[in-house]
């Protein structure tokens, strides 16, 4: 589990992260489905939520995106 999908079950959940940010939950979902995380753009709100999750903390934990076909080249 990456740490941004940590926070969102920390922050309630899907549903609601979603309601309390005012988003459609299948929104939220897809930060999970897409590993990516949660958008930039939410990180001053969700510190709002939970001081302890500073736009500085959330940029150090961003899940980090994996180029699987270099990957396999490099093993190859």
């Amino acid at each position: 589990m990456t740490r941004h999908r940590a926070i969102i079950k920390r922050l309630g959940g899907h549903e609601h992260l979603a309601s309390v940010l005012g988003l459609a939950t299948e929104t939220v979902k897809s930060w999970n489905k897409r590993d990516r995380g949660i958008p930039s753009r939410y990180w001053h709100r969700i510190a709002a939520l939970d001081p302890s999750l500073s736009p500085s903390y959330l940029e150090r934990t961003r899940p980090q995106a994996t180029n699987g076909r270099c990957q396999e080249r490099a093993g190859q």
